[in-house]
């Protein structure tokens, strides 16, 4: 936690997920506090609830209109690139780990689909804890640094550099 909270104290783009501060309790050490967004549209779309009716059972995503989709990966890339210029590394960048941040906040999931339709959105990069510097990353590889420090990550997600420095491929 104490890496998470070092790294978001440095870093701050609109493509990732706000920091809004830090706190010690006595019984749950310390905490972390961050935006409220909302949930990424594309799992969304294909929830249970929402997923068209009349899709084919066997299709794996129904898609977000092509336009809407780019903007939702530029935004990540924004934010990767943010992240790497200043030396870090999101280890697990997948789905579920990009959310949206509208101009109102909704818990009605038709609320955030008709904003993602319109345009208002953006894509937010979560999961700062599985954020390593460069720096640290450089020192697991080398077999000098602290395994403690490895990020937990998905590994059909994670980055070739991390998967390298644990030996795995």
């Amino acid at each position: 936690i104490e890496l998470e909270r070092e790294s978001c104290e440095r870093i701050d783009h609109p493509s990732l997920v706000r920091y809004l501060g830090a706190a010690t309790s006595p019984d749950l050490g310390t905490l972390i506090a961050f935006e409220r967004l909302a949930p990424n549209p594309l799992l969304l779309l294909n929830g249970d609830r929402f997923r068209p009716r009349f899709r084919d059972p066997g299709t794996t995503y129904y898609p977000l209109p092509p336009g809407r989709a780019i903007e939702l990966a530029f935004d990540l890339l924004l934010g990767l690139e943010h992240l790497h210029a200043r030396g870090y590394v999101h280890a697990d960048v997948k789905l579920a780990n990009l959310l949206v941040r509208t101009p109102a906040r909704s818990n009605d999931f038709k609320d955030v689909l008709a904003r993602v339709a319109d345009g208002a959105f953006e894509g937010v990069l979560i999961d700062m804890g599985s954020l390593r510097s460069q720096t640290v990353l450089d020192e697991l590889a080398k077999g000098t640094g602290d395994p403690e420090l490895a990020p937990h990550i998905t590994p059909l997600y994670a980055p070739p550099e991390i998967h390298f420095e644990r030996g795995e491929l």
